[in-house]
């Protein structure tokens, strides 16, 4: 009896041996015909899950490094550079094309060249110092000119949505006052209403600004300009007018008030 139980276990040992030497074969026949495939695959997939994590980090540094640039820059010709390296990122080309070209108009208003802002004096805290150049007529047309490609440049890049609208809006004010600094009031005017026609469905407060700006080029260019005074003539004038005579009378009163005071 334990005889035939000893021979039964072998047997089912034995058996169990062979299935598992049958798997063993499918298993190695199945890596030669098609599990190098699916290897590959499986390879493949986390290669590209890999290599996206690696592009999400690059570009989430890119985005910080964008962004801190933006914020530390503040002469034109850098926040030009910044957006010409970040165009890509978030909004930074417009955004920085935008404040180089407010800082050159704004250069030309205050008269002063585009620099660092007014700071504090060190020895006087009251007092602020500002260390810029008063700006020369060739420095008023080069900053004019320089704002204007850098404003018709954030134009060409409106996509017509809603979110580029206020950034497009100030492109074209800007040109329109551009227009304005340089006598050409047809064009500045157009300018405005295009403005306002732009932001007249997202934002119809920015459209009313545009539309008073563009009625007041028509008052502009229905004021006449007093004519410059011209000293020759002037002058000239001045020497043929003939003396005022003052009557006898009044010349006894003024002798008569100044002998007063040593009466």
């Amino acid at each position: 009896m334990a005889n035939e139980l000893n021979r039964d276990r072998l047997k089912e040992v034995h058996q169990s041996d062979l299935t598992e030497s049958r798997l063993n074969l499918d298993l190695i026949e199945w890596l030669k015909t098609q599990g190098m495939t699916y290897l590959l695959v499986v390879l493949v997939v986390i290669c590209a899950y890999l290599g996206w994590v690696r592009w999400k980090d690059y570009r989430e540094n890119q985005r910080r490094d964008a962004w801190r640039a933006f914020n530390d820059t503040q002469l034109p010709g850098s926040l030009q550079e910044v957006a010409d390296k970040y165009d890509g990122v978030d909004s930074i080309g417009i955004l920085a094309r935008l404040a180089a070209a407010d800082t050159l108009m704004n250069a030309v208003v205050t008269g002063k060249e585009a620099g660092p802002p007014p700071s504090q004096d060190p020895n006087n805290p009251t007092v602020m110092q500002d260390t810029r150049n008063p700006l020369t007529d060739a420095q008023r047309t080069e900053y004019l000119q320089r704002a204007e490609t850098i404003y018709r440049a954030v134009v060409d890049r409106d996509d017509k949505s809603s979110a580029m609208t206020i950034c497009a809006v100030s492109a074209l004010n800007g040109l329109g006052t551009i227009a304005e600094c340089n006598g050409k009031l047809d064009e500045a005017k157009d300018f405005y209403q295009r403005a306002a026609a732009r932001s007249k469905e997202s934002f119809p407060e920015l459209a009313v600004q545009s539309t008073d700006y563009a009625d007041s080029i028509s008052q502009v260019a229905m004021a006449k300009p007093f004519p410059a005074p011209n000293f020759v003539q002037l002058q000239s004038d001045r020497e043929q007018l003939t003396p005022i005579s003052v009557e006898p009378w009044v010349n006894e009163l003024l002798k008569t008030d100044e002998a007063k005071p040593g009466q």
